[in-house]
């Protein structure tokens, strides 16, 4: 089978970043699915076209939902952002052309356990590695791997503190659902149910209810499962790139976990000084789009710690928007 995505499209662009890039084997431009639903399914982009090999029936909408080709191309809306925000999303689109939002609601408690996994550890280091081996121990059950003490654990996966966490969550996880009704006998209905609770309730419940999961981990098992647009999860790197390039004041600070645990977004007390609430209110749609390309940037220029501003692509942008935001302090200073 074979499938056009309109241009732009990069199937490596949209896979690497997702979290659902922990289900794939990647070798060259292939992708094998090697968890969870469709275990098998292989992907390659071969030009303008994308080859799909499944042994047997195969649900033609997951894997356009999967691949993120179930919507056009973000960069068909650039132009409806405002100019500030508009020469940075036409800067990083030129950089990272073709990345688009995968979705997979089946395999919600795989995706799960990647994202908890991830908290301060290296996702393509470490957590990737984690994850091949603990799909290998449960096989199409995730929840099997409560059945695993810590020594366990340490044999079969790793010594670091983030399996021992991942484990505690799951748990709670098992434990909402049953307080919920939903039933976790079908793992790949899980998902699909859930989101019958409301993605904003369900970001609220997980970061209450469940051990390890704060606002960044919640919107990342929520963008990577449902593909919620505004939903962009504020790592490291988001928060650097956009206080760099002016997207966001210095002053902004990250998701609040006690007022997250408390409050959906649009009824949160400090929305105008949270950094997830102001970047939705300045890429609208394009937030997770936006939060995607900002992760590639910071990983290959704009590092945290010693970023490579003379050879970063977006440096022109950079330091006009950084001059600004010094006028403006100028400014401000004066009248004060």
């Amino acid at each position: 089978m074979k499938l056009v995505p309109r241009k732009p499209f990069n199937l490596h662009l949209t896979l690497r970043p997702s979290f659902i890039s922990s289900l794939f084997c990647h070798k060259g431009c292939s992708w094998t699915k090697v968890a969870g639903f469709y275990k098998g399914l292989k992907l390659a982009q071969v030009g303008d076209e994308v080859v799909v090999e499944y042994k047997g029936h195969l649900d033609l909408d997951y894997v356009k939902k999967l691949i993120g080709v179930h919507r056009g191309p973000f960069e068909e809306k650039i132009d409806k952002l405002e100019e500030e925000v508009r020469e940075i999303a036409e800067a990083l689109a030129l950089e990272y052309p073709g990345v688009r939002i995968p979705i997979d609601q089946e395999d919600f408690v795989f995706i799960f356990i990647s994202v908890v996994l991830s908290r301060r550890a290296d996702y393509e280091r470490f957590v990737l590695r984690w994850c091949m081996r603990i799909w290998k121990l449960v096989q199409e059950n995730p929840f099997k791997l409560l059945a695993y003490d810590e020594e366990e654990l340490r044999h079969n996966i790793g010594t670091s503190y983030q399996i021992v966490h991942a484990k505690e969550a799951l748990n709670d996880l098992r434990k909402l659902l049953l307080d919920l009704g939903v039933s976790s006998d079908d793992v790949y209905r899980i998902g699909p149910a859930l989101a019958e609770v409301g993605l904003a309730e369900l970001r609220r419940l997980l970061i209450s209810k469940c051990s390890w999961i704060g606002p960044k981990v919640a919107d990342s098992i929520i963008l990577t499962s449902y593909g919620d647009v505004y939903t962009p999860p504020c790592d490291v790197h988001l928060i650097t790139v956009s206080r760099r390039l002016g997207v966001v004041p210095e002053d902004a600070r990250p998701p609040n976990v006690t007022y997250c645990a408390k409050y959906i977004c649009s009824k949160c007390p400090i929305t105008d000084h949270c950094v997830r609430s102001l970047i939705v209110r300045r890429f609208k749609d394009l937030a997770a789009w936006y939060q995607t390309l900002a992760y590639l940037h910071a990983r290959k220029y704009c590092r945290t710690y010693k970023p490579l501003c003379q050879r970063c692509p977006l440096r022109a942008v950079c330091e006009k928007n950084n001059l600004k935001s010094e006028t403006a302090d100028q400014v401000l200073r004066g009248r004060a």
